[in-house]
């Protein structure tokens, strides 16, 4: 399930196309979001699978439940400045690996924190290292999470049929899936993404569509729940609406009192509810420009409908803030954890509860990559490491997984 692998072909119009929708079932105008590979096009963008088979899953056992997530690796994480030497060394990866792509990314370890940005904008405007960018279906393990503190809670348990938990307006037939199911990507239903979802998205940037819309284009179920593996948005556009419907407010507002709620995440947000903020990077390509998009990231069309499939932006230091203290048991319990890195699916598949279980071609760890409309993200928790890295770019082919592996190379050999 990475772009180190070329599995983004299948995943990645799934990681794309997340972002289509908007955050209630009322009209607001036009959208879409996916992961990536290496180099897909447009229609390719969020819907991979490996071509080759992964190493056995370091979280599922065979023989008895999952090991307790490793909390206690994150827990010197400091976002004091890293020495100068470990700096210089990450900044010089970071040009190395960009490809001459304009990229910001954050490293944070218990030796500090850095945060570093190469390449450009938009134009020749350089890239600063706190630009904010669309993050795609990154969107999704916050919103696995925020199904955790519910879980937490008391609210639902995992393995209600999720149709017990939605509103009265959703008439897509379920399938019986649990939610579960649904952050696992095992429902059986149908994905949303299409490449019809694409066309006229240059000439409307400002034209989105509800997620009663995107819901209705849904077609039927095509496998048993639990039956089979497939990526797809279907099931955390499902989850957006579900947290909106269990909480009663917009999902924008549940997950700002809920998983982004703390100093330092403001600009982790989930669109259209909030807004992005400058320095903002435009998207490589055409489509979707911000001076045409009406100050969406990257445009309101590509976001409107995505949901809680993907219509989040962020800086790459304000994701990494937030999965430092997601993968230090300080958003959701060890509990959770465990539970959301245990790879119920089949050793190949490497997902979890909304989290890509994987070792990424490198070092174990668990996070999330996501493409959108000419932009590309990854973040990781590396939990034998103890170190959270995160890459944002505005250049949807850049294969964002081979970006995370240097930098974490670079962290370890300067140790």
């Amino acid at each position: 399930m990475s772009r180190t692998r070329a599995v983004t072909t299948v995943l990645a119009l799934g990681l794309l196309l997340a972002g289509c929708g908007s955050p209630d079932d009322e009209k607001t105008s036009d959208a879409r979001t996916t992961p990536s590979a290496t180099a897909p096009s447009t229609t390719q963008l969020e819907s991979a699978s490996s071509s080759e088979p992964p190493s056995p899953s370091p979280t599922a056992s065979s023989s008895g439940p999952p090991a307790p997530f490793p909390t206690e690796a994150f827990g010197d994480l400091t976002e004091q400045q890293a020495p100068d030497r470990l700096a210089a060394a990450l900044q010089a990866t970071l040009r190395d690996a960009a490809d001459g792509y304009g990229v910001t990314a954050t490293v944070m370890s218990a030796d500090g924190t850095w945060t570093g940005a190469v390449g450009h904008a938009e134009g020749k405007e350089p890239m600063p290292p706190d630009a904010q960018m669309a993050i795609g279906s990154v969107t999704k393990s916050i919103v696995a999470a925020q199904v955790m503190q519910l879980v937490e809670a008391g609210d639902l348990a995992l393995d209600d049929p999720v149709t017990d938990h939605l509103p009265a307006w959703v008439h897509l037939d379920t399938n019986g899936a649990t939610i579960r199911h649904l952050m696992a990507m095992r429902s059986g239903l149908s994905d949303y993404v299409t490449d019809e979802m694409f066309e006229g998205l240059e000439a409307h940037p400002r034209r989105g569509e509800t997620w009663r819309e995107v819901l209705a284009r849904v077609g039927p179920p095509h496998a048993d729940p639990g039956e089979t593996f497939e990526y797809n948005n279907t099931n955390f556009m499902l989850l957006g609406v579900m947290i909106q419907h269990e909480r009663g407010r917009p999902l924008a507002e549940v997950l700002r009192s809920g998983v982004l709620a703390g100093e330092g995440l403001d600009r982790l947000i989930f669109q259209p509810g909030e807004r992005p903020t400058p320095p903002l990077a435009a998207p490589s390509a055409e489509t979707g420009a911000l001076e045409r998009g009406g100050g969406d990231v990257p445009s309101y069309a590509a976001i409107s409908g995505a949901g809680g499939a993907g219509a989040m932006a962020s800086d790459a230091l304000t994701l990494g803030r937030w999965f430092a203290r997601f993968c230090a048991g300080e958003i959701v319990s060890r509990d959770s954890l465990t539970e959301m890195k245990a790879n119920l699916a089949a050793p190949e598949e490497r997902y979890g509860l909304g989290v890509m279980d994987e070792d990424g071609g490198s070092r174990p760890g668990m996070g999330h990559e996501g493409l959108q409309v000419g932009f590309a993200s990854f973040a990781r928790c590396l939990y034998e490491d103890g170190i959270v890295i995160t890459v944002l770019t505005n250049e949807e082919s850049l294969v964002t997984g081979d970006v995370v592996n240097a930098l974490a190379d670079a962290v370890l050999e300067g140790e």
